[in-house]
């Protein structure tokens, strides 16, 4: 890694929305530092299975002595085990965030990019899914207050239906599916991983310097509309 001051960690920085937001950071002059299974030869990525058990310990060993700036949890699991799933999202998110609390700057940011499925329910999505975003929802609560008094905040974000590098394609070859998604959300449109990044950036930034705690729904206010509206509105 290039000499830098402090830094800002992206775990799952190198696909998805969250490689979206490692780029936003970078535009914005930050010193990125990516986290995830991809091997990838630069010195602004660790190549590390966070599953694994000494996964927190070998990240610290590789930041070293430098200050985290913002640290923001974009990875996921990819499996189909419900204890996996649960000890990759919950309990390696802790033990992460315990073992590198004291290299945490005055102030710094932590942001989690968890789901709508905190509190709503995905039929392609299995229970264990639905269980450790629910957890993340409290975690964030819980360290929020618990490391406030150290001036470290934590937010999270949950976005929509939204635009990525993944699923370009699908959406750019079904139409009706985008404007089925458009005509039920209030802004009328599908929003953008780049709106998820913008909102990262903010919650990161000294603008939001007095907000911890909170999640924040990116999907252009569509969980504002009842179920009751959405059926009307499409005629059987």
């Amino acid at each position: 890694m290039t000499q830098a001051k402090n830094i800002t960690i992206v775990t799952g920085g190198t696909r998805g929305i969250g490689s979206v937001i490692t780029e936003a950071f970078k535009k914005g002059g930050k010193r990125v530092l990516t986290v995830s299974r991809t091997k990838i030869e630069s010195k602004e990525h660790i190549s590390v299975d966070l599953s694994e058990e000494d996964s927190a310990i070998n990240i610290k060993n590789q930041i070293g002595s430098y200050g985290i700036e913002n640290l923001v949890l974009c990875h996921r699991y990819r499996g189909q085990s419900r204890s996996d799933e649960m000890s990759l999202m919950v309990d390696k998110t802790i033990d992460l965030i315990e073992e590198l609390q004291h290299q945490f700057m005055k102030p710094s940011s932590i942001v989690v990019v968890g789901s709508r499925a905190a509190s709503q329910v995905f039929s392609d999505q299995p229970i264990g899914y639905h269980c450790s975003r629910g957890a993340l929802d409290s975690l964030v609560r819980y360290l929020a207050v618990n490391l406030g008094p150290r001036q470290i905040r934590c937010n999270s974000v949950e976005p929509g239906t939204v635009y990525k590098p993944e699923n370009q394609d699908f959406y750019s070859k079904n139409n009706t599916v985008v404007k089925m998604i458009s005509d039920i959300t209030p802004l009328r449109r599908m929003g953008a991983a780049q709106e998820v990044a913008d909102t990262v950036m903010y919650l990161c930034s000294t603008s939001a310097s007095f907000l911890t705690g909170h999640s924040l729904r990116i999907d252009g206010g569509l969980h504002l509309v009842s179920q009751e509206s959405i059926a009307r509105s499409y005629k059987c």
